[in-house]
């Protein structure tokens, strides 16, 4: 016995102590877990979803850039197979030269 306490009940109360301590801190730990869960979740689906918009967006404009080319590649062709058809020598441009 120590300045009247006994060590047998200064170690059990340390260890109730720390017992006591462990099972607030998971409590504590709990209850931020069900805070940050819902919030997390949110996050996740809002990143999907603008994730999900910039896939799609990317989708148009790789669409509308191909239909450009394409269009400027009929337009060339169909240009060509004009000048052709009508001659060289109909052609203002090339009779200028």
């Amino acid at each position: 016995m120590r300045h009247g306490v006994d060590i047998k009940i200064l170690v059990s109360m340390q260890v109730i102590g720390g017992i006591e301590l462990c099972e607030a801190v998971e409590q504590q730990d709990q209850q931020l877990v069900g805070h940050l869960l819902p919030v997390i979740k949110q996050r996740t689906d809002d990143a999907t979803q603008a994730l999900s918009d910039c896939l799609e967006v990317k989708d148009l404009i790789v669409y509308w850039y191909i239909t450009a080319l394409l269009v400027h590649w009929l337009f060339n062709m169909y240009s060509g197979l004009l000048h052709s058809a009508r001659g060289a020598s109909s052609c203002t441009a090339c009779s200028q030269k």
